[in-house]
């Protein structure tokens, strides 16, 4: 009989949603910062939104959540 359950050898995390999500942020991060640098209107509003998003992520609810 097994005493400790143990189904894998090795220790199975469970799934988490900040990887995509961070990723996402740093897309618009990219996006917004191509277009401002190109000169589109709304390229400073998406690279302010993309740095927002990218700092919340991973420097409040990542470090909170761990």
């Amino acid at each position: 009989m097994n005493r400790n359950n143990q189904v894998h050898s090795f220790h199975l995390v469970d799934p988490s949603p900040w990887p995509i999500l961070s990723g996402f942020s740093a897309l618009i991060l990219t996006f917004g910062f191509v277009s401002y640098v190109h000169g589109y209107a709304q390229g400073n509003f998406l690279f302010f939104w993309g740095f927002f998003y990218d700092f919340m992520f991973n420097v409040f609810l990542v470090e909170r959540y761990n």
